[in-house]
This record gives C-alpha cells, sequence and structure tokens, in this order.
C-alpha cells in the first residue's frame, strides 16, 4: 500500500513538470536573449493601449506594470493561440492617428524572446513607481 502511495505520489509530481514542457509557446528559442535596445520599438506599441509604463488609464485595458514577467508571457501566449479574447482596442499613435488593434495582431508579429524581454520591462516598471 505504501509503495502503491509513493509511486502515485512520484508520478502525480512529475506530471505538471512533464506537460509544462510540452505546452505550446511563441515562436522562436527562449535561450538567445533579445536586448533592451531591440524591445524598443515594441515599448510604444504596448504603451498605446496600457499606458506609460504600462500604467492603464483605460477601464477597459488592464495596467501591465509590475505583474510577474511569467504572468505577462502567459497572457500573451494565450492571445497568440486565440485562447483568450481578443477584443479590438482603439489607441492614438505617435502621429495623433488613432488605430484599431487588438492583442492577437500584436502578440502574432513577437516570439518567444520578445515576449520575455517586454514581459520583464514592464515588470520592471512596477518597482519604479513603487
Amino acid at each position: 500500500m505504501k509503495i502503491t502511495a509513493l509511486i502515485a505520489a512520484v508520478c502525480c509530481a512529475a506530471a505538471p513538470i512533464a506537460w509544462s514542457q510540452d505546452m505550446p509557446t511563441l515562436p522562436g528559442n527562449n535561450l538567445e536573449p533579445v536586448t533592451q535596445q531591440e524591445i524598443q520599438p515594441l515599448i510604444p506599441v504596448c504603451e498605446g493601449c496600457h499606458g506609460p509604463g504600462g500604467h492603464s488609464v483605460r477601464e477597459e485595458v488592464p495596467t501591465i506594470a509590475g505583474k510577474p514577467a511569467e504572468e505577462i508571457v502567459a497572457a500573451l501566449e494565450a492571445f497568440y493561440y486565440y485562447e483568450r479574447h481578443c477584443p479590438s482596442v482603439e489607441y492614438p499613435r505617435e502621429d495623433g492617428v488613432r488605430e484599431t488593434r487588438s492583442m492577437c495582431d500584436i502578440t502574432n508579429q513577437l516570439n518567444q524572446q520578445e515576449a520575455l524581454a517586454v514581459a520583464q520591462y514592464f515588470e520592471a516598471a512596477g518597482d519604479e513607481t513603487q
């Protein structure tokens, strides 16, 4: 009986690890880092809806500043695979023209490295305001 319980405990403990390794993720190789300079063009795209530094002032758009990077990446992956609803949101571009985009449109242009770097940027942005 104790052996059966031990085998069950080992199998259950290993299952989440095996499952997480097989989970789909964004294209790319997360072992190749992206520099802050390389993600700088992406930051204004995020801030267009999520606000300066990721601090949203819009009710329909969440604040991403200070959220754990893993949580942001998980959300980006859910949008990438259309596992989350992708509402279209209107935002002003730098030239003043209002543009409509959805998170699915945006995430379909990201790879793993960019998603992780952007997530880490906005996680750290929460520290700057505290």
